[in-house]
């Protein structure tokens, strides 16, 4: 059966043009303000296997929901 690892993601704080990742997995990110775009996050995400499963945008900022396989660490 198939296993799978979790990425949440929450960008920003109000509704902004440019969203960037605030908190992975409930964790602030420190300096997050001049981390990467949303679009260039997502876009980095995929390149290592996340793939986003879902998404939820509000006044409170934007939310992502990624998955990808679990590898079996032997």
């Amino acid at each position: 059966m198939q296993k799978w690892e979790y990425l949440f993601v929450k960008c920003g704080d109000v509704f902004v043009e440019d969203w960037r990742p605030k908190y992975i997995n409930g964790k602030e990110l420190d300096d997050w303000q001049k981390g990467p775009s949303v679009i260039d996050y997502c876009r980095e995400a995929g390149i290592r296997g996340w793939e986003i499963v879902n998404f939820s945008p509000s006044q409170a900022g934007l939310s992502l929901l990624f998955k990808r396989p679990l590898e079996d660490k032997i």
